[in-house]
């Protein structure tokens, strides 16, 4: 099963960690799945643009008709993978996708096409990031060391997938909101 991802720009800190992320949930689910053989393709770069992913997808499509894992690592770039696989000629034909950012666009194409290539989103939680950043500036300027012991804070994303993305979707939002 072959297996490529797609993030911003090569060495990029947001593009290493959610790949990486990704192939370590994949590389864990797969355990339950040793006859399956996968092979991790070169990660292609769209500079988290959507025109700028079209190339990349369509070659390495179009290279490799057998693709079945597409791993966007974000949202904003669905429209050029999505171009970029049909005029590979795949879209449809067996590939799935998954991506990252819990793009609205995403969310509807999971409710109204749910046995589609789109697959799941994760939501990239931009309004618990501030909230959390400023708990953190707070403290630093109190000299709260407590606050943050580890030197990170996680932050808790929603998965949507077919299954659940009509109880995500919401026409005037631009990306899902973890908390609704």
């Amino acid at each position: 099963m072959k297996i490529v991802g797609i993030g911003g720009f090569p060495g990029d800190v947001l593009s290493d960690l959610r790949f990486n992320g990704f192939m370590k949930g994949w590389e864990k689910v797969m355990k339950d799945h040793p006859g399956v053989s996968t092979k991790k393709l070169e990660t292609k770069y769209g500079e988290w643009k959507p025109d700028k992913a079209l190339a990349p997808i369509r070659d390495v499509a179009t290279a490799n008709p057998d693709l079945k894992i597409v791993y966007s690592m974000s949202d904003v770039m669905q429209g050029g993978i999505e171009q970029g696989l049909q005029q590979a000629g795949i879209w449809g034909d067996g590939v799935i996708v998954a991506g990252y950012d819990g793009g609205m666009n995403v969310v509807k194409e999971m409710v109204d096409n749910p046995t589609g290539p789109m697959q799941a989103t994760a939501s990239n939680q931009p309004w618990d990031q501030g909230v959390e950043a400023v708990k953190m500036a707070v403290a630093a300027y109190n000299g709260d060391t407590k606050a943050c012991p580890k030197k990170e804070v996680f932050i808790k994303t929603t998965v949507v997938t077919p299954e659940n993305a009509k109880d995500y979707y919401k026409p005037s939002d631009t990306y899902v909101r973890a908390n609704d």
